[in-house]
């Protein structure tokens, strides 16, 4: 029997909680960040290497006001996934409910950044009027 759930929630690897998501956020914001897993007590060349091959970044946005009072500055909605050190590993817009799901490769990541400790969701909000709702976790995936 397969399972259908594919990025499992879990809080301890949570950018923004469930509890959170209930407030609407009306500014840019950055989410919490989570930690990532390296690999240090083990020999040889993957000492300090990211703990899996490839993360799953998961953003359920549950509300998002689009209509604007002005259609000239329309209500947008955008992520950075950063490490700590504010180096950008991906952008996306989020302009609508519904799941949002961006793969990180590990190796892109320690180019990037080898020394990142964590990452985070930096969410950049324009328009007149914005409000939006949403809850995002860090998955490890499998492959």
């Amino acid at each position: 029997m397969h399972s259908t759930v594919r990025y499992m929630y879990d809080e301890a690897t949570a950018f923004r909680t469930i509890d959170d998501s209930v407030t609407a956020l009306t500014a840019d914001t950055d989410s919490d960040a989570v930690t990532l897993d390296r690999l240090n007590n083990i020999r040889g060349a993957d000492q300090g290497q990211l703990g899996a091959q490839t993360y799953a970044v998961v953003v359920v946005v549950t509300e998002a006001t689009i209509v604007s009072e002005s259609p000239d500055t329309p209500e947008e909605y955008s992520f950075n996934i950063q490490s700590d050190d504010d180096v950008v590993f991906d952008t996306f817009e989020a302009n609508a409910v519904g799941t949002y799901v961006r793969l990180l490769d590990a190796q892109d990541m320690n180019r990037l950044d080898p020394d990142a400790v964590s990452i985070h969701l930096a969410l950049d909000v324009t328009g007149t009027a914005p409000s939006f709702k949403y809850v995002a976790w860090l998955a490890p995936v499998n492959k």
